[in-house]
């Protein structure tokens, strides 16, 4: 895959918009609608995750994806930059192996390897310089999978 640079202009437009959404997170949470269990399920088998896999949501929002990936055994860390977006996650997401973690992917330490990386309907907001190099793990995102 080529990723082409952004101009200084499309990053400054990239940078001021990604943080829009934390300012409605509950109009957000209570328009946005969830994802398809099946998409969901498909994707966790295809990436052959089960129990005690280490997941990442990139981009977790209010946590439409998080709810459906919670309960399932993974040890999950959802990350986002809006704090508002992380709160309203964590209070309707009750899996204790769930870890929520205010911070942009392009910033994010981890300090694990992951074994399936998913990014929802946010993924085209993360840094293109940062997105593609660095996942130690495999992925997918609305644009299809990466390993």
């Amino acid at each position: 895959m080529v990723v082409t640079a952004e101009s200084e202009e499309q990053r400054r437009r990239r940078e001021d918009l990604r943080g829009l959404f934390d300012g409605i997170a509950g109009r957000y949470d209570a328009s946005r609608p969830g994802y398809p269990a099946e998409i969901v399920d498909a994707v966790c088998a295809s990436a052959g995750v089960s129990r005690g896999a280490e997941v990442l949501e990139i981009g977790c929002g209010t946590g439409q994806l998080t709810r459906q990936l919670a309960g399932r055994g993974f040890n999950l860390t959802a990350i986002d930059i809006g704090a508002a977006m992380i709160e309203a996650a964590r209070t309707s997401v009750a899996d204790p192996l769930v870890r929520f973690e205010v911070c942009s992917f392009e910033e994010f330490a981890g300090g694990a390897q992951f074994d399936l990386i998913v990014a929802a309907t946010a993924f085209h907001w993360v840094d293109p310089a940062s997105a593609w190099p660095k996942p130690p793990g495999c992925f997918v995102t609305v644009a299809g999978w990466r390993c």
